[in-house]
This record gives structure tokens, C-alpha cells and sequence, in this order.
């Protein structure tokens, strides 16, 4: 048998690093999109009542899910909540997105947690190898990942030259091959 010797470490940030112990989805999903609901409202913008709001939310991300299972094409909430604007004729342009998407972040960041073990492995590996990087496949934007990093305080850990953060597909794995000069086999 032979032994592996890889060059470089790749993580998937969400139930590996960090826990998301959520017993209901459903439920923290429709308390996400409330704050986003909430966020547009307090910004002067007339949305739709909350059930209406949160059902019609739902079914765009339901078809962007269902694209994303035919094409493998990753998407994210900021996608998804563009198109529920063009539905509902709101006039989406200054970051609008971006910012509803962090009024719906802010509900679901106050469920994560790091898993107790995470800084020691990830200083031991750290230790090992010179590369380490992340991938993920979240609905969230990248910033989301660098901002879990920092916030968890895991970039000293896990960072040594330069690591990658990236959404899975779209090439992710060849970027990170390319940032840190390792080929996929290593």
C-alpha cells in the first residue's frame, strides 16, 4: 500500500469546520428571509406581507435549487434575492442585494457554532502542510466564508502562504491549484 503524501489540504467550511446545528432549516429559513423582509422595509421599500414575502421567496430559491440540480450551477441568496425583486418591481441596484442578503445572514450567523476541535486540527495540519485551502458549496457569497475565518479567528490556524477560499464548482479546485502551485494528484 502506498502512503499518500499530499502537498496541500482542501476544507469544506460548513459541517466540517464549523457546526451548523439547526434542528428545523424550514424554520430558520423563513426567520431569514423576515429579517431580509424587514431590512427592506426599514429601507422605504413596500414588499408583500410576511407569509406572502416568504412563500414567494421560497419559490425562486426552489428554482434556482432545481437549475442548480440539472446544470450543477452554483447560486447564491444574492441571486435569488435579485430575482424575487425583479418580481415584485422593486428597482434593485446599489447593493440592494448584497445588503438583504446580510439582514439574512445576521439571523442565521447567531446558529453557528465552531466545532471544539477545529483550531487544534487545523494548526496541526497547518504544521504538516504548506497549503490549505477551502471550498464550499453554500448558497452564500465567497465574503461569507473570509468572514466566517475571521470571526471564528481561524485564519492564524489555517493560513500559512496563500490559501483559497472558493465556491465549489466554477473552477474552484484549478484556482486553488494555480494560487498555490500544486496539482490536483498532489
Amino acid at each position: 500500500m502506498n502512503k499518500l503524501s499530499p502537498k496541500a489540504v482542501i476544507f469544506d467550511l460548513g459541517s466540517t469546520l464549523i457546526d451548523f446545528p439547526v434542528n428545523n432549516w424550514e424554520d430558520v429559513s423563513r426567520e431569514c428571509s423576515l429579517k431580509g423582509r424587514q431590512f427592506l422595509l426599514n429601507s422605504g421599500i413596500e414588499v408583500p406581507h410576511e407569509k406572502d414575502f416568504v412563500v414567494r421567496f421560497e419559490r425562486v430559491r426552489a428554482v434556482f435549487r432545481e437549475k442548480a440540480s440539472k446544470t450543477f450551477r452554483e447560486w447564491t441568496v444574492v441571486d435569488a434575492a435579485e430575482d424575487l425583486f425583479r418580481d415584485l418591481g422593486i428597482e434593485s441596484d446599489n447593493g440592494l442585494a448584497d445588503k438583504f442578503f446580510d439582514a439574512f445572514y445576521a439571523e442565521l450567523e447567531k446558529h453557528l457554532s465552531l466545532y471544539d476541535d477545529t483550531i487544534d486540527v487545523l494548526t496541526k495540519i497547518r504544521s504538516r502542510y504548506d497549503r490549505v485551502g477551502l471550498i464550499s458549496n453554500t448558497i452564500f457569497p465567497e465574503r461569507v466564508h473570509h468572514h466566517e475565518f475571521k470571526r471564528f479567528g481561524l485564519e492564524p490556524a489555517a493560513l500559512r502562504h496563500k490559501a483559497s477560499c472558493a465556491k465549489k464548482g466554477a473552477g474552484s479546485d484549478h484556482r486553488f491549484v494555480q494560487d498555490n502551485r500544486a496539482h490536483p494528484h498532489e
